[in-house]
């Protein structure tokens, strides 16, 4: 996991001035995890802010997984 892309996502949903926008790691570095678990979950308190870090998330690819670089996003969003 890249830290530094992690943040950005984290700033680009709102956090820190927006108390509910932040990201919530499910595994950590190391973790073993089953396809289709996910591995963070952006939280944004508007919807437009989402929106924007989720097209971060296409960007930076936060996650990288034993050299192999995973689907840089779902092609669908819960919202």
């Amino acid at each position: 996991m890249n830290n530094q892309s992690l943040i950005s996502l984290a700033r680009t949903a709102g956090a820190p001035h927006d108390r509910g926008a932040g990201i919530l790691l499910h595994a950590k570095k190391g973790k073993l995890v089953k396809s289709g678990e996910p591995l963070f979950t952006i939280y944004a308190d508007r919807n437009w802010r989402l929106q924007q870090a989720v097209e971060e998330g296409r960007r930076l690819m936060p996650v990288l997984v034993e050299g192999m670089l995973l689907d840089r996003v779902p092609s669908t969003v819960e919202i």
